[in-house]
């Protein structure tokens, strides 16, 4: 270890050596010594900084190590600071151009990837460790001269350009990192830096994890008197409470890199805004709680303690808490075994006691009934009268906040949510030229089946698009794979000109290089069958109406046309539902255009189990309908 740690030692000496502060000027108009930098910052963040495979490690192993490797950096201020004015320097050159700039060309892309791998770093190592944000935020120039220009300057560049989009992911997740470590030193510095002001119109950028982190780090960076300031997400939001939900699930209790303790703090913090109390209810939050309460662990009992009492601060939502809680907060409440996390039994914790108040003391009478069913818990009845011989106290609200506070201002009244509607941008299929969506330098799989996987990409018309990119089978000839484009084409050729808000949009098909490519609306979301999956229970009947009913109004509109279009292969892993509630028929790659009401062939196709009977049994001639 201490060999390992000399190693390191050397390493990070040569690395400050060469990025030293005064020399950034120098650094960046050349372009050898750009690619030094370069070569060693890559080093750090897949040598040292690694990961479980590449350094043989567990998980508990591998925090540890970033952990230490963290720490080193944090003490040399040296290296950092001039790594920040590399920053600095390169963003006073690219500001406008945006790695753009023709007579830059040379240098745009080195510039590009030196300023993704230091942020990269950045946002890697400030998840660490405490020293190295504390380290961090004593470099002001780095957030007054790069950070807050940077954010400023590039929103309206960041989802067209993806060397800008990297950046600004970066910068904004060593930020928010720097944030969530609450720390007062830290919060002094970057609050006074007023961080989050630039990152504001992010929460409406096109990208839901961009906006997704904008909203995490300003949930972090304001003080409870601007909550008012964290509503008008709701996608970003549905998509912290979806990713609690899945960390759950977790092993390493994370989902999209966020960790289960960062996600209970954002949302609750999320909460002090009452509009959001509201639509968390709608966003399903409560059964990701209940779990939360019925676990295993202290810290997530506490942690849901803490949103469910902030969501009973509104009246409204106070019935449904009661139906859904009332007996496990009857049963935390009686409990003898005291919690690891506050160090003592729930039922003296603010915020069970403040949903008890909440709830008009609900929670308690439940707790003293199922005491005085149960001869072992007498002793907890003398407790309780003891608790409220006085006056009950006010509603305690949870995490006792960080700053002096004042009452809020009443949030605007919001209409109620609308059904659904057809609000698809319209989409332009004249694009000449267009790229791969790299996340973590790979291509972004957002899809596969059977003929081939679906990544995200833009254009040069500046849309986001699903590209599916069909696959050359070992065992097909050319002709075959021809063949399956043709197939995949012609579906396109009928469904171009469909416009339904339950459809899918098509674009046009494309063949490079003997690659064969097929370009359409970009959704995000996921299919009804990763749906059902995730949840691990089946959907109820309000859920089931509501995806038939549109999937209904998709085939109603298909057969309705002139020339009907017929899928053949409706299943649950064709039907996606999107962020906002809409269902989509997705991969035509079986459909057909009849001339008539019928249409006769000699090949079975679609999926066995969503089959119709009549289609199974066919031995000859397959008759198709509208009613298959």
């Amino acid at each position: 270890m201490a060999e390992k740690k000399a190693e390191l030692e050397k390493f990070y000496s040569k690395l400050e050596t060469m990025v030293a502060s005064e020399q950034a000027k120098k650094v960046i108009s050349d372009k050898d010594k750009m690619i030094d930098v370069i070569r060693a910052l890559q080093v750090l963040m897949n040598d040292h900084y690694g990961d479980m495979e590449s350094l043989q490690l567990n998980e508990p192993q591998l925090a540890k190590h970033r952990e230490q490797v963290s720490q080193l950096i944090a003490k040399r201020p040296k290296l950092l600071e001039g790594l920040s004015r590399l920053c600095v320097e390169i963003y006073k050159v690219q500001a406008d151009a945006c790695f753009c700039k023709p007579q830059l060309e040379a240098v745009n892309k080195v510039h590009s990837y030196l300023l993704y791998f230091v942020t990269g770093n950045f946002h890697n190592l400030s998840d660490s460790s405490l020293e190295f944000c504390l380290s961090l935020s004593r470099i002001e120039f780095l957030f007054n001269d790069f950070v807050k220009p940077m954010l400023s300057n590039w929103y309206e560049k960041h989802d067209s350009i993806k060397d800008c989009r990297h950046v600004v992911t970066a910068s904004i997740g060593f930020t928010y990192n720097m944030l969530y470590r609450n720390n007062p030193e830290i919060y002094k510095v970057l609050s006074g830096l007023m961080v989050a002001a630039p990152v504001i119109p992010y929460l409406q950028s096109p990208i839901l994890h961009v906006q997704t982190q904008a909203l995490v780090l300003i949930a972090f960076a304001l003080d409870e008197t601007k909550a008012s300031m964290f509503g008008n997400a709701r996608e970003a939001m549905e998509f912290l409470v979806n990713c609690l939900s899945e960390a759950l699930d977790s092993v390493k209790r994370r989902a999209e890199g966020y960790h289960i303790s960062e996600l209970t703090i954002c949302l609750n913090r999320l909460a002090l805004n009452d509009a959001n109390k509201r639509l968390f209810v709608q966003l399903r939050l409560l059964p990701v709680l209940r779990r939360m309460c019925t676990g295993d662990r202290d810290d997530d009992v506490v942690s849901a303690l803490d949103i469910l009492c902030t969501l009973s601060h509104l009246a409204e939502n106070r019935p449904l808490i009661e139906q859904q809680f009332l007996d496990i907060l009857a049963k935390l409440f009686t409990s003898s075994q005291p919690n690891s996390k506050t160090g003592g039994l729930l039922r003296n914790y603010c915020s069970l006691q403040g949903l008890d108040r909440n709830l008009g003391g609900r929670v308690s009478a439940a707790g003293v009934k199922a005491a005085q069913r149960t001869p072992e818990l007498a002793c907890f009845i003398e407790a309780f009268k003891r608790l409220h011989a006085d006056a009950a106290p006010e509603a305690v609200s949870p995490n006792p906040p960080r700053r002096p506070q004042r009452q809020p201002s009443p949030p605007p009244q919001q209409s109620p949510p609308q059904s659904p509607v057809d609000d698809t941008p319209e989409m332009d299929a004249s694009f000449t030229t267009w790229d791969f969506v790299l996340e973590d330098n790979k291509k972004k799989v957002i899809g596969a089946g059977g003929f081939g996987k679906v990544f995200q990409a833009i254009t040069d018309r500046h849309q986001f698009v699903a590209v599916k990119v069909i696959k050359p089978l070992m065992q097909m000839t050319p002709e075959a794979q021809r063949k399956i484009f043709e197939m995949e084409r012609r579906a396109l050729e009928l469904l171009s000109t469909v416009r339904h808000r339950n459809v899918v949009r098509f674009l046009r098909a494309e063949e490079q290089s003997g690659k064969y490519f097929i370009f359409c609306e970009l959704l995000s979301g996921c299919t009804i069958e990763q749906l059902m999956t995730r949840r691990g229970t089946p959907i109820d009947e309000d859920g089931i109406r509501k995806f038939i009913g549109q999937t209904c109004s998709a085939l109603s509109h298909l057969h309705g046309l002139a020339r009907p279009i017929l899928h053949r292969d409706i299943k649950s892993s064709n039907l996606m539902l999107t962020y906002s509630g809409t269902v989509k028929l997705i991969d035509f790659g079986f459909a057909r255009e009849i001339a008539t009401s019928q249409m006769v062939t000699h090949q079975q196709c679609g999926t066995p189990h969503f089959m119709a009977p009549e289609i199974l049994t066919a031995e000859d001639a397959v008759v198709y309908t509208a009613k298959t």
